[in-house]
């Protein structure tokens, strides 16, 4: 189990540390952003989570903790997957039969989402067999998305967000991608899956 969440407040953010952090203490990492959503710096670490953050110059702070579903010492890495100017945090798990030879589950969907020449969210995410959900950052375009399937969740209220619901927090529609900027969080498409986490086939007589 992991937890995604983030605040442009520091006080905010380490609060809702606090909230998720019965979901992962294996390991984590924080992004800080500046007023235009440029990456500033990231922190990845198999150490405690601060008790305090970097301040100057930040605007956002995004954060993630671990406890790998797969097994400590497999497949386990620390969090964003990274592929050129893309990052991808994860919660959920992805059925290892989907799961290309070789990388792990965040890794498998941000290459899924990066195979084109333009990202297909859509086409990405249909047949993607598991539960997820996912903040994409594209540091060349300043840009940060957001997106669950039925059976994981993200909550927000005004710019925070949360894999644990909080006091006054909504939790996003699932099957939608939404757009982070500071004027709030917004629709911008929606996309279909298969959604079969919890599929059991029947049994032939």
């Amino acid at each position: 189990m992991c937890a995604i969440f983030g605040s442009p407040n520091p006080q905010s953010f380490l609060n809702l540390y606090e909230i998720n952090k019965h979901r992962g203490g294996y390991s984590y990492s924080i992004m800080y952003f500046d007023k235009n959503l440029k990456v500033l710096n990231i922190i990845q670490s198999y150490d405690e989570f601060p008790t305090n953050v970097e301040k100057s110059g930040t605007s956002y702070y995004l954060g993630h903790i671990q406890a790998p579903t797969d097994g400590i010492g497999s497949r386990c890495k620390i969090h964003p997957a990274h592929l050129g100017a893309d990052y991808l945090y994860h919660n959920g798990q992805i059925k290892s039969r989907s799961i290309e030879p070789g990388i792990w589950d965040t890794e498998f969907i941000l290459s899924r989402l990066l195979e084109g020449h333009t990202v297909d969210y859509n086409k990405a995410l249909h047949d993607l067999d598991g539960s997820f959900a996912c903040i994409h950052i594209n540091t060349t375009l300043n840009s940060i998305k957001m997106f669950t399937n039925q059976t994981c969740a993200l909550h927000s209220s005004n710019l925070d967000i949360s894999s644990t619901k909080a006091d006054g927090f909504r939790r996003l529609s699932p099957c939608t991608i939404y757009n982070f900027d500071y004027t709030g969080i917004t629709v911008e498409s929606e996309f279909d899956n298969i959604d079969r986490t919890y599929f059991i086939p029947t049994k032939k007589e």
